[in-house]
Formats: C-alpha cells, structure tokens, sequence
C-alpha cells in the first residue's frame, strides 16, 4: 500500500513539473528546498543548475555546516509551511549515537517532528545521511516520512561485517585471532580515529562478547581478550608502528616485526596523500601482503588497484568502495525529476525507509551484512541500554584499552 501511494505522489509530483518548472520563482516560494551541513552542498546547487533546467531560484539552499544542531533547533520553524515542494535534508556528518535519558528530544524525535509536517504538507522528502541506519535502529520512526534514504556512512557497516566475518571463523565468543587496524583507516576518522574507533567499536563489542569473563570473573577489558588469545594492533603516530592494546604491555612494535600467534586479520585504509613515502598504500600492502592475513578488510575510499601491491593468493580480500560525489548526484537529480518507478533502481538496501540506498556497490557478490535484516542478535552489540541492570553497560571502559 505505501508504494501506491508514493507511486500516486509521484504522479502528483509530475504533474507540477510539466506545469511550473520552468516558472522564475523566489527563493521563498523555490522548488526545491536543500538544507545541508556539507559544504559539497554548493557543488550539488550548482551542478544542479548548470546541467538540469532548473534555475538558481529554483533551488532555496540552506547551508548549515557551520553548526547544524543549533541552527535546527532554532531555525527550523520558519519552513513549517512548505508545501508541496521537494525537500533534500542532508546530514552529511550524521548525528550521535542516540541515548535516550528522558531529558531531551533526540535529534530523529525532531525529525520525525519536522518530516512529519512536511509529509502531511504534500513535500517529498530525500534524506541524505553520515550515519548508518543500523546506529540509531530503535529510534527511526522518522524514516516512514522519507521518500528515498541516502546512507553515506559506510564505515560503520565495513567494520561490523569485519567483526562479524571474524567471528565465522574464531567462534561467537571469538579466541585465538590478531585484529590489526592499520594506520590509513584509523585517519579516516580523523585526528580522534583512535579513540572514536575504541568508544564507538572495540569497547561495545569487546564488553559484549566477553560479558561473562568481565562480569562474573572480574577481568579487565584487555583481560578478558589475553584470556580469549585475542591482540587487538591499534596504530601509533607513525605509518607502522602498532601497539597491542589487549597485551599485558604497550610496548609499541613495528609491522616489519610483527609475530601474529592466531589467524591475522586486517583493516585496513587507502589515502591519495602519502606523510611517510613515495606510497603509503604500497607500503602497508606489502607489508600484509608478508603476512599471510586470513582476511584483508580493505576500506578503498581512494580506488586504489590492490593487486599492484598485494599479490597474495591465500588471504581472502573483502574491499569496499565507496561511491562519489557524481553519483551521489545522479540519484538527487533522479529524486527532483523522475518517479518512484525510477528511484526502486536505487533500492539496494534494507531499511525502514521504502527506498534506501547505501553509497556502494551490492551485487551477488557483495560481501557486507546487512544488518537491518535479520542479524539483529550481532546489532545488539553496539546498543546502548540504559536500564537498573544494565547501567548502560557496553560503553563502559575500565580504562585497560588505551
């Protein structure tokens, strides 16, 4: 029933197309209205100008890169009246782990606030976003109000299939493995990768696992995977210089030295911008390509051709490509100018929303997890539960993982 009627839409939608597009109209009365916290967003106005037959007045760009929270919470109101216009709500940098303490409104409360009047308004709604749906799966309500989902974030899903790859091989209590994560993938979050990837990531899922070791037997985090034969490498300051952060030491080793003792598995990252060498990326892949990893998870946010470094055929390589700006593109323009019928080609992925389409390749060989179906049991690793019991257990750190 919700695609007929987002099917009867579109046909609305077309119709006021072939009657006013090309009218010259106001930025208070736009066609489009495109709030953004992503400075692309002139790249994408522009594009959409010169190569379609809109026109600048067309397109009412709301760029609030400069502090998006703040900006919503006191700016929103005035576009409560739109009406029967095409909205693209970009949230490029996503939103924060969602933990609901009954003190505030969450960000996807506003949102549901917020789309649900536009719906009832007769807007269509595109929702571009730097946070996987998987992250905030309790709280999307406000997805049923969107017409096509955009999932930029594809690193949150790239490290949960890396996890849950590992635990095919090393048990749903996983033991006796080396997890590396390489140094160019840590800096794709950043000067705070390291810390974000132990908040976000190692200590939810570490706690989970091995909830019995922490709880009843009273190990630390690093404890309890020294118990399970578990090195977790997590990058220094320098291209390869690790340090076991499960260990019973922090003495830092260079990956010219390294002595995996389990089945090595490696994230790792691509970079255009070399600090260290002629080809950081050649560096590190030869480096891998010695040690015989059992998986080589390659985030390859650069199209970097990893054959010409990592020529072994004994480790499996799980790559991820994400997708550019030019397609990002397509699908905006396909969103203002064509119908539902047209958008279903995008739907590669499963989500709440009826269209929702994550920014790379699936195919029948893809080989990242969809967790918004079925593996809802692996999800729970990184929920935040806030209850008596629990005391909001999985993002505890004992302060062992440094």
């Amino acid at each position: 029933m919700k695609k007929v009627l987002n099917l009867l839409h579109c046909i609305v939608l077309i119709a006021l197309f072939l009657v006013g597009l090309n009218a010259t109209v106001s930025a208070d009365s736009a066609y489009v209205y495109y709030f953004s916290d992503s400075l692309q967003c002139y790249t994408i106005r522009n594009s959409l100008v010169s190569n379609t037959t809109l026109t600048y007045n067309d397109v009412c760009l709301l760029d609030w890169s400069n502090d998006f929270d703040d900006y919503f919470d006191n700016n929103i109101s005035v576009y409560d009246e739109l009406e029967d216009v095409i909205i693209i709500f970009e949230m490029a940098n996503g939103f924060e782990r969602q933990t609901d303490d009954n003190t505030v409104d969450l960000m996807p409360e506003k949102l549901e606030t917020v789309f649900e009047n536009w719906k009832n308004n007769g807007c269509y709604i595109m929702f571009i976003c730097g946070t996987d749906e998987v992250r905030y799966l309790n709280y999307n309500d406000f997805l049923d109000y969107v017409d096509f989902h955009i999932i930029l974030d594809i690193r949150t899903n790239f490290i949960m299939s890396a996890f849950y790859y590992l635990e095919q091989d090393c048990g749903l209590i996983p033991e006796d493995y080396d997890l590396l994560f390489d140094y160019l993938f840590v800096n794709t979050y950043g000067p705070t990768g390291r810390a974000y990837l132990k908040a976000e990531f190692l200590i939810p899922y570490i706690r989970s696992r091995y909830y019995n070791d922490i709880v009843n037997l009273h190990y630390t985090n690093a404890g309890a995977c020294y118990h399970h034969n578990a090195s977790i490498y997590m990058p220094n300051s320098t291209l390869t210089s690790y340090t076991n952060i499960a260990g019973l030491n922090n003495i830092p080793v260079d990956i010219a030295n390294l002595q995996p003792n389990y089945g090595l598995y490696i994230v790792a990252g691509s970079t255009t911008q070399p600090q260290f060498g002629t080809s950081d990326n050649e560096i590190l892949l030869g480096y891998y390509d010695a040690l015989y990893p059992e998986i080589l998870f390659y985030y390859n946010k650069d199209n970097v051709i990893i054959s010409d470094y990592f020529s072994n055929t004994y480790s499996t390589v799980h790559s991820c490509d994400p997708y550019s700006l030019s397609q990002l593109l397509e699908m905006i323009e396909s969103f203002i100018f064509e119908d539902y019928d047209d958008w279903c080609d995008y739907d590669n992925w499963e989500g709440r929303c009826d269209i929702t389409h994550i920014m790379m390749p699936i195919g029948n060989d893809g080989w990242m997890v969809n967790f918004c179906d079925g593996e809802t049991g692996f999800v729970n690793c990184w929920a935040i539960i806030l209850d008596e019991e629990t005391e909001d257990y999985l993002l505890y750190d004992d302060g062992s993982l440094f």
